[in-house]
């Protein structure tokens, strides 16, 4: 969707995107908030640094014998700080389908913009401009993800050339690898005419 929005004006909202963006406006993440919170009290898991009062009776000995630490340095009081602040709720304009109707009015008032990408690899790189806009199959290639999620957007600019991408059949299990790319993103690269 955020493809569509920046570069076409008038916006032409599929309905599948626009039943998208009404379920992204309606969700509210305080409820994965809270169902993390109940499966980690629920959890068996005992994180690193922390003890089960089987270990505490074990380790009163050797903690009699260690050095004293100030009681504002131990782990404890530091997690029991963190836990104990109140959300602060954020200063946000609040998600709804109005708000989003100003958001949609805002980008329709600003001038559309081009993908260099989804231009040029078309004429240096035909079999590879298989996106359904044009653009490289992927530009980010995790061992779970690989798909397109990088761009080089301009207003106007002219292009002259751009960097070649890879395509699938070259890449290994997932990257980032020693020897080959250094990153799961890969590079994109344009030259462009700057008068």
């Amino acid at each position: 969707m955020t493809y569509t929005v920046l570069t076409q004006r008038p916006i032409q909202l599929t309905p599948r995107q626009k039943e998208e963006l009404r379920e992204s406006v309606a969700y509210d993440f305080r409820h994965v908030k809270d169902e993390d919170e109940e499966n980690a009290e629920d959890s068996d898991f005992t994180p690193i640094g922390t003890s089960t009062p089987a270990d505490d009776v074990q380790n009163t000995e050797a903690d009699a014998s260690s050095q004293t630490i100030p009681v504002w340095k131990t782990d404890e009081y530091l997690l029991q700080q963190l836990f104990a602040r109140e959300e602060k709720p954020l200063n946000i304009t609040p998600a709804t389908m109005e708000n989003n109707a100003l958001v949609l009015r805002h980008h329709t008032a600003n001038p559309p913009l081009r993908s260099l990408y989804s231009e040029g690899l078309k004429l240096c790189q035909p079999d590879n401009a298989t996106n359904a806009f044009g653009e490289p199959p992927f530009t980010n290639w995790a061992q779970g993800y690989k798909e397109t999620l990088d761009y080089i957007f301009v207003l106007d600019r002219e292009l002259l050339g751009l960097l070649k991408m890879p395509k699938r059949e070259e890449m290994g299990e997932g990257e980032p690898q020693e020897g080959r790319f250094p990153s799961d993103h890969v590079c994109e690269m344009a030259e462009v005419e700057i008068s």
